[in-house]
């Protein structure tokens, strides 16, 4: 737990005392917190659903640091963390933290850290000499069943690596910490570049005053619904000291500093990204208008034969609706579908097949044959195939 002085210490009394002794004995102070909560934050900007590695800044860093999973496991640990211990780095990839530490409040920590009974914990993991380093445990990401991911960090402090120094200012987004009130407490480089602020005057501010739209009343809000070690992400809108207003999506989690609860807050500029999908629903809505109003019957259906889309003229020479002709598939309209048969007898790829081996959006052939109307009646047309990239 934070004790009053800020410094992280075990909550069970009985391995309280045995870590004491071991620090009284090894003359060894516990991992600094300001570390710890430097690559934590550090951590949640990076891992993602399918990151599941450390960013070079923190792989290369002098002080140990791990990535845990739920059952306890190590996902991935630096070489000073490997060196700390007297390993070899791919020796650790797969080792239970349970396996080399002392004490026994381990596993018990582990599940109430998975659980959401704690974000942290310090363990103590055996050195070459015989001895043992402090490290503390620290949740990541704790949202969703088998995501859950935690830091184990030690043997450095926040003199080696001050939180506006190696991590954060290397980081690509902006990153915020304020209060409860809005005071902005923290901000890295790109937070200063990407708004036209000094550090001095971010840090003079209110987080209201570059988020746009941001009140006191909506800040409290979002305070109230969010849960300590499950950040969210959010889209916002950022305005620059120019006045210019852009789109951001941010990283929002609460966390601990000194003592008290902050919010930590990473933002990165989707300007391009905002650009480029607007770009892409105009050249979709300039697709679907010219699809809707061709003069020819349109059909897209998937590989086996189900149709997924259809322009009205589909729907008008078939007598069919819209609806109605989602339900069917080519077979209940061709009256010259081959049967399995006769695509076993055929020498030559039908047009079908050369089609799903073609470039994307090219037209392979054409041929003729017959279509059946809803109510019967059968006419003849003449047929393009190609294959196109449809939803995925």
């Amino acid at each position: 737990m934070l004790m009053s002085d800020g410094v992280l210490n075990p909550v069970n009394d009985s391995e309280g005392n045995e870590a004491a002794k071991i620090r009284e004995r090894l003359n060894r102070p516990e991992t600094d917190e300001a570390l710890v909560w430097s690559v934590t934050a550090a951590l949640q900007a990076h891992i993602g659903e399918s990151t599941l590695y450390l960013p070079p800044v923190l792989a290369g860093a002098s002080f140990g640091v791990a990535l845990m999973d739920s059952d306890g496991s190590l996902i991935e640990a630096n070489p000073a963390f490997a060196a700390l211990l007297g390993r070899e780095v791919d020796s650790l990839t797969g080792v239970s933290l349970s396996e080399i530490s002392s004490g026994s409040e381990h596993e018990k920590r582990r599940r109430e850290l998975v659980n959401g009974e704690r974000e942290h914990y310090d363990v103590y993991l055996g050195t070459p000499d015989g001895g043992s380093e402090c490290f503390t445990v620290s949740v990541v990401r704790a949202s969703g069943e088998g995501s859950f991911v935690a830091a184990v960090v030690g043997g450095g402090s926040s003199e080696e690596v001050e939180w506006h120094g190696a991590i954060f200012d290397q980081m690509a987004d902006a990153l915020f910490v304020h209060d409860i009130e809005g005071r902005i407490l923290k901000v890295n480089q790109q937070a200063c570049e990407s708004l036209g602020y000094s550090r001095g005057d971010l840090l003079s501010m209110n987080v209201t005053e570059i988020e746009h739209g941001l009140t006191p009343a909506k800040l409290d809000e979002m305070w109230r619904s969010l849960t300590p070690g499950e950040p969210v992400t959010v889209a916002g809108k950022h305005k620059r000291k120019d006045g210019v207003v852009f789109p951001v999506e941010v990283r929002v989690g609460l966390s601990e500093e000194g003592g008290r609860t902050v919010m930590v807050a990473l933002a990165r500029d989707v300007t391009e990204r905002e650009e480029a999908q607007s770009a892409r629903e105009k050249v979709e809505k300039r697709f679907h208008q010219l699809f809707e109003n061709s003069i020819d019957a349109l059909f897209v259906h998937d590989q086996n034969g189900r149709f997924v889309d259809c322009n009205a003229e589909a729907c008008r020479s078939l007598g069919y609706s819209r609806g109605e002709l989602l339900d069917l598939t080519v077979s209940d309209i061709s009256v010259d579908t081959l049967t399995e048969e006769e695509k076993a007898e055929r020498t030559e790829p039908t047009l079908w097949e050369r089609a799903m081996g073609a470039e994307l959006g090219r037209i392979v052939g054409f041929e003729r044959t017959h279509l059946r109307r809803k109510d019967g009646t059968v006419y003849p047309v003449e047929v393009g195939v190609g294959s196109i990239d449809y939803e995925g």
